[in-house]
């Protein structure tokens, strides 16, 4: 399966690919995109759109996952999956947003099925994610 990361790092998309291929049970072939020149969330979000684009229209990618840190910002709550309840400063609800208009705006893929994704929101960070079960300050409580 052709899939794409996008990450606010580096070594962050290399743990989004372990861990996909572990959940998926098979392994993945990179898909280059434009991807970030900087990093962080602000890129993140400047870049979402263009990517989601350039996967869908230049590429022959499967899906696409994406995965932020929270870092203190509002953490994703069920509510917001209800109509007008999206909360814009959660960046799950901003990275919906994104791919929902993307999508609607983009037209069906020649000889391809639509571009799948996967969006997560790693609560607090994804380093904090490696370090549950390893680190014993590191739990759900925590």
């Amino acid at each position: 399966m052709k899939v794409a990361i996008l990450c606010e790092s580096p070594a962050d998309e290399v743990t989004i690919r372990i861990l996909s291929e572990a959940v998926l049970g098979i392994k993945t072939s990179p898909v280059p995109h434009a991807g970030l020149r900087t990093r962080g969330w602000p890129s993140v979000r400047k870049v979402f759109s263009a990517v989601l684009k350039q996967l869908h229209y230049r590429s022959d990618a499967e899906g696409l996952i994406c995965v932020v840190d929270s870092n203190a910002t509002p953490v994703h709550e069920p509510i917001h999956k209800q109509p007008g309840r999206a909360d814009p400063k959660c960046r799950l609800c901003e990275l919906r947003r994104v791919r929902d208009e993307v999508l609607a705006q983009i037209g069906p893929r020649q000889g391809m099925p639509r571009l799948k994704t996967a969006i997560g929101l790693a609560v607090p960070a994804i380093e904090a994610w490696l370090l549950c079960g390893v680190n014993l300050h590191v739990s759900e409580a925590a």
